[in-house]
């Protein structure tokens, strides 16, 4: 493992900067915290990438997380170095089966992979107290509860909301 590092490092190294930043468009968070011991040279490309807006700050569920409780903790501890979630198809049980409490501006969206919003499911609702949150292409059953309950304002597009136990969107 040792010489493939090196080996690794060596090519990274070698790479003109403008190319060696184009990395970044490619990988996901994950990618990010594998590689990033790579050498000194990407964790301070990366750095630079991250102060400049040249990378996607996205988070992937189920390729970063497993869920999106642990992929919207990341977003609130990354004091905005992370904006987005990004779900893929299939079932994302909020936690307990309640409400998601989104207290920081986020984007949560629906992978733009996946044509069918209803193939990307969040299962439970979002309870939302901060300006600045986006939902976008997904559909959201919360049967114990309202879909989304605002608190703050927020944009809601295209989405499916439906077998809620309470109002869809309950907005105040």
């Amino acid at each position: 493992a040792t010489a493939a590092t090196a080996t690794v490092r060596v090519c990274f190294q070698q790479l003109p900067r403008h190319l060696r930043l184009g990395i970044f468009h490619c990988l996901t968070y994950r990618n990010y915290v594998l590689v990033s011991p790579t050498c000194r040279m990407f964790q301070t490309d990366l750095a630079l990438s991250l102060e400049n807006n040249l990378v996607l700050r996205c988070l992937h569920v189920p390729e970063d997380y497993r869920t999106i409780n642990e992929a919207y903790a990341s977003i609130e501890q990354s004091n905005g170095a992370l904006t987005t979630i990004v779900l893929g198809p299939g079932d994302h049980v909020v936690k307990g089966g309640g409400y998601l409490t989104i207290k920081c501006p986020v984007n949560i969206v629906g992978s733009p992979d996946v044509l069918d919003k209803s193939k990307i499911v969040v299962v439970g609702g979002f309870e939302i107290t901060a300006n600045g949150v986006h939902v976008e292409h997904l559909t959201i059953r919360h049967k114990k509860g309202s879909g989304v309950w605002g608190k703050s304002s927020c944009t809601l597009t295209d989405l499916m909301i439906d077998q809620c136990g309470n109002s869809g969107v309950f907005a105040y």
